[in-house]
């Protein structure tokens, strides 16, 4: 299909608006968000995920009654998973584009995901200016056994890693550097989104539903990496947004069971200052839109 006063192109296994190219294919999804303005490339060709695909972290216990699941946990101990831990990435069952609109296009993929019964991805596309909103939507089986949910982020500038900027209380971070000696760098929390920098050029990412975002690679670590300047490169990320875990003691229930949903939405370009106006963007994406009912 080619619509000529929209520049949009769909084919069986791409998207494009005058703006953007998304490709993808059935094993790792989303595989090539192409900025079709700027000729930049903003997937990490060497990432095992494609843009927004989950993944399943499973650390199995030796049975399902209390004494294991305590000691499994012992185990742990400063780490998110066991030396066991085995990680589950999604096999797509379709991927289809169900709207086509003046304003947008939906795209949608059915996935099958060990730990879970049911998963959606949802990307509706902008014609008009450069955004997409993603939602993922999912219906967890509860596990006793330690696990974890990602969603990955594997976004880069043709190629190359951008400066990581988190959204603190009261402050913007560059990960993996501006931070204390000896504190943790695997993960951190964003009061609402994330930004990548590359000179004046931008991607915006705002995790509305997800506050945790996870830095490091997914595999068992037999000592924890703390943060030194001079041994830390802050280039040296794999970006996710930690969705869930079952991991850490609560005071309030902590299975994971169950139907629910997360909201992300993502904005590129260039001409970005610096990273308040990165941030700025992420921002008016958690905003929306104030709606009042007149009689």
């Amino acid at each position: 299909m080619y619509d000529d006063s929209k520049e949009i192109k769909k084919y069986d296994s791409s998207y494009e608006n005058k703006f953007i190219k998304l490709t993808w294919d059935n094993e790792r999804g989303i595989i090539s968000w192409f900025d079709k303005v700027n000729s930049v490339e903003l997937i990490d060709k060497n990432s095992k995920s494609g843009a927004f695909m989950p993944v399943y972290e499973l650390t199995k216990s030796k049975g399902q009654n209390t004494d294991e699941q305590y000691i499994v946990r012992q185990k742990l101990g400063r780490n998110m998973r066991g030396i066991n831990a085995k990680l589950y990435y999604p096999e797509i069952e379709d991927i289809s584009i169900t709207e086509m609109g003046e304003v947008f296009t939906k795209i949608v993929m059915n996935l099958n995901l060990k730990g879970t019964s049911l998963f959606k991805l949802e990307f509706k596309v902008y014609n008009q200016i450069n955004k997409v909103d993603v939602l993922a939507m999912l219906n967890k089986d509860s596990i006793w056994d330690p696990e974890s949910l990602y969603i990955a982020l594997p976004f880069s500038f043709n190629n190359e890693k951008m400066d990581l900027f988190i959204e603190k209380t009261g402050s913007i971070v560059k990960a993996k550097e501006e931070q204390l000696p000896g504190t943790n760098i695997d993960y951190n929390l964003s009061q609402s989104g994330i930004g990548l920098l590359k000179g004046s050029y931008g991607i915006s990412i705002s995790t509305i539903d997800t506050s945790l975002v996870y830095l490091s690679e997914l595999k068992y670590q037999n000592s924890k990496k703390l943060y030194h300047k001079d041994y830390i490169n802050s280039h040296d990320y794999e970006l996710y947004s930690w969705v869930m875990n079952n991991i850490w003691e609560t005071n309030f229930k902590a299975s994971l069971g169950g139907f629910i949903e997360f909201n992300y939405s993502i904005s590129w370009g260039k001409n970005i200052n610096d990273r308040v106006e990165l941030i700025d963007r992420t921002n008016e994406m958690d905003l929306g839109f104030l709606v009042f009912r007149i009689d």
